[in-house]
This record gives C-alpha cells, sequence and structure tokens, in this order.
C-alpha cells in the first residue's frame, strides 16, 4: 500500500511538473515569467517611443503647414501691391515716361522695370515706337514750316510797303503831279534802235577783260566792274552758275520782277522803300515803257524815272533789259527833295551743260550802270543790288537760309 501510494505521489509529481497548475510547475517556470516581463516593458517602452516620435513629427508638421500658410498669406499681400504698383506704373507712364528716361538713375528704371509685366513692357514698346515716328514727322514739319515761313517773311515786306503807300500817296501833291504829267509816246523805230544800242554795250562789257573785281562772293554771286571816265559812269555785274535750273523759266522770273507791280514790291525793294509802277506803254509783247517812283524813307529822297523794258532771244539764252529814256513832262514835274535817275540794268541768262553735254544749267549775269547823277548815291545804290540779287534768287530760284 505504500509502494502503491508512493508511486501515486511520483505520478502526481509528474504531473504536477507538466501541468501549470501544479504547485511544482509554478516554482519551475519562475524564470520564463521574468522574460516575459522585460520583453513587455521594452515593448512599453517602444511604443512611448513611437508615440514620442510621432507626436514630434505631428508638432514639427504643424509648424511646416503654418509656416507654408504664413508664406502664402505674405504671397498674396505681396501679389496685392504688385498689382497696385503696377497699375500706379501703367498710368503714370504716359504722363512721366520722358521725365523718367532722361532723370531717373538706372536703378530706378531697374525697379520700374520689375514693376512691369511683359504684355505692358510690349505696350510700351510699341507706345515708344509711335510716339517716335510721331515725332519724326513733326521733325519734317517742322522744316517745311520753316520754309513756309521764310517765303512769308518775303510778302510781309511787299504788304508794308503797300500799307505805307496807301497812307501817303493820296496827300503828296508832287506825286499827284508826276501822275499826271504828260508823256509822249516813243517811235517803234526809237525803241528797236534803243534795243540794240543797249545789246551791244552788254556784249562788250560782257566779252571785255578791263574790270576789277573783290575775289570774293556773297551766297555763290561774284561781282566784277569797270569804271567809264569818258561817260562818267560805272558799269557792274554780279553772277552765279545754277545747276538744273532752265533759262526759260529764269527768263520769264526776271520779265516779271520789272514789270509786276507787286512782284516787284517783293523782290527787289525792301520794306523801307516805297514804290510805284505804272506801264505808260506797250509796244509789244516784249517791250514795255515804266514809268517808276521810288521813295526812301530813310534818306527823305524820292527818285523817278522811264524806261524801255524789253526782251530778246540769243544764241546763249536770254537778255532782260530796262533803260531810261527821256521824258521831258515828267521830268518837269519833279519838285523839292525829288530827283530823276538814269538807270540801265539788264540780266543775261546764258544755258550751261552739264557733264554729260546736256544743257540742263544756267548762268546769270545781273549787270548795269550808275550814272555820274547818283554817284555820291553808289555805295548805298550797290548795297540794294546785291540784296535784290539775293531776293530774286531767294524767290525765283530756291529759298536761302541764312542764319
Amino acid at each position: 500500500m505504500e509502494l502503491v501510494a508512493t508511486q501515486l505521489r511520483g505520478n502526481d509529481n509528474v504531473r504536477g511538473f507538466s501541468e501549470p497548475g501544479g504547485k511544482a510547475t509554478g516554482e519551475t517556470r519562475q524564470p520564463a515569467k521574468t522574460k516575459t516581463d522585460a520583453r513587455a516593458k521594452e515593448a512599453d517602452a517602444s511604443a512611448v517611443q513611437r508615440a514620442r516620435r510621432s507626436e514630434i513629427e505631428k508638432k514639427s508638421r504643424q509648424r511646416r503647414q503654418g509656416s507654408i500658410k504664413v508664406m502664402r498669406d505674405e504671397v498674396k499681400v505681396l501679389e496685392r501691391e504688385y498689382l497696385r504698383l503696377a497699375s500706379r506704373a501703367a498710368k503714370a507712364s504716359s504722363s512721366d515716361a520722358a521725365t523718367s528716361e532722361e532723370d531717373g538713375s538706372d536703378n530706378d528704371q531697374h525697379e520700374r522695370g520689375l514693376l512691369l509685366d511683359p504684355t505692358q513692357v510690349q505696350a510700351l514698346r510699341n507706345k515708344f515706337l509711335r510716339l517716335s515716328s510721331e515725332a519724326a514727322a513733326l521733325r519734317k514739319e517742322q522744316k517745311q514750316l520753316h520754309k513756309i515761313l521764310n517765303v512769308q517773311q518775303l510778302f510781309r515786306d511787299s504788304f508794308q510797303a503797300l500799307a505805307a503807300e496807301f497812307t501817303g500817296t493820296d496827300s503828296d501833291p508832287r506825286l499827284n503831279a508826276v501822275h499826271h504829267a504828260r508823256f509822249e509816246p516813243l517811235a517803234t523805230e526809237t525803241c528797236f534802235a534803243l534795243m540794240r544800242d543797249s545789246y551791244d554795250v552788254i556784249t562788250r562789257f560782257e566779252a571785255g577783260q578791263d574790270f576789277v573785281t573783290t575775289g570774293s562772293s556773297l551766297f555763290g554771286w561774284s561781282d566784277r566792274r569797270r569804271l567809264d571816265d569818258d561817260e562818267s559812269k560805272m558799269i557792274f555785274c554780279f553772277r552765279k552758275m545754277f545747276e538744273n535750273q532752265g533759262c526759260e523759266r529764269l527768263m520769264e522770273e526776271s520779265w516779271r520782277t520789272f514789270s509786276d507791280l507787286e512782284f516787284m514790291r517783293r523782290v527787289v525793294f525792301s520794306s523801307k522803300v516805297d514804290l510805284d509802277l505804272e506801264i505808260l506803254q506797250v509796244v509789244n509783247r516784249d517791250a514795255l515803257v515804266v514809268r517808276r517812283h521810288t521813295n526812301y524813307r530813310a534818306m527823305g529822297r524820292s527818285f523817278h524815272t522811264v524806261y524801255l523794258l524789253f526782251r530778246l532771244q540769243t544764241a546763249s539764252g536770254y537778255t532782260v533789259c530796262f533803260r531810261t529814256i527821256p521824258a521831258p513832262g515828267i521830268q518837269q514835274a519833279l519838285g523839292e527833295g525829288e530827283a530823276w535817275i538814269d538807270l540801265f540794268h539788264w540780266t543775261t541768262l546764258s544755258r550751261v551743260p552739264d557733264a554729260d553735254g546736256r544743257l540742263t544749267g544756267c548762268e546769270i549775269s545781273f549787270g548795269g550802270s550808275i550814272g555820274a547823277g547818283v554817284m555820291n548815291f553808289a555805295a548805298h545804290w550797290m548795297l540794294e543790288l546785291i540784296m535784290t540779287v539775293v531776293r530774286w534768287e531767294n524767290a525765283c530760284v530756291a529759298p536761302l537760309f541764312i542764319k
């Protein structure tokens, strides 16, 4: 019985070792339980660390998101400010673009460039090109207006002379006496004889070499003169060559200069000289008898003359000439402060060939003589003549720009 009991206890011990509920088993598994607790503690520590890292990452993400939000808000503010400044720059560009180009510094121009987007830059570039084109057109128009102004200045002298004539003509009894003086018409033979003699004098002077000259020129006009002691007169001429100018047209202008009152007022005399012109006789379409009265207000002297005006066609071109003829009735009607003046002036127009031999140019010679009766007046008379030549060129050939 004891043996059986002993075996049963042995079996119980064996059973207790294998079963988890036995006492022996509890005492034998104690080390395994301690190891499990350590692992649990490690797992808990890892979980805490993961939670801590997760919290840190969450807070970091929140900070980044907050920074991004702040940056986005700042971008929106900057965009609004950019649009405001761009709008203001676009409005101001039309008024101060020129000023900013002249007075603004390089940095200021750079800052202004940053305020404009490419569309606005292109618009400003197009506007600049348009304004540049308009400026070029205005400069061209300014030159044209300058030419017109020079022509108008010539007309101003004639208007002033015309106004002075109407204010003083009717109240001058001496001038009325000259107007009503009797003139005896010239015979046709007398006119032709005077024309032949005048042409002979012109050709002899043009062909002669016994003249003196200053050697200088005024606006391209050269001079030469000769003193004739036998006849107590001085013969002179001013000469200039013009390219691409037809002799026929210039001859018509020269004829008009000495036969048309308004044209003579504008071309021959200045505004300080009162002029009166009257055609007394028409010999033919190429010959006229003209009475002329000039009053030099600055000198307080008046001059009267009656001349034969004629034009001839020559082998080389044309000659337009006028020469004083006797007029006893008018000469006897002169009063105090008036004088009779002998005039002999001519204009020769000669065709000039170009490099190819074509007659495209014209050489013009303004000549004449001054008699002994006005020798004391010669200096003033020569000045008037050279100014007459310059005014004639300005009116009949091309405007002269005197600076």
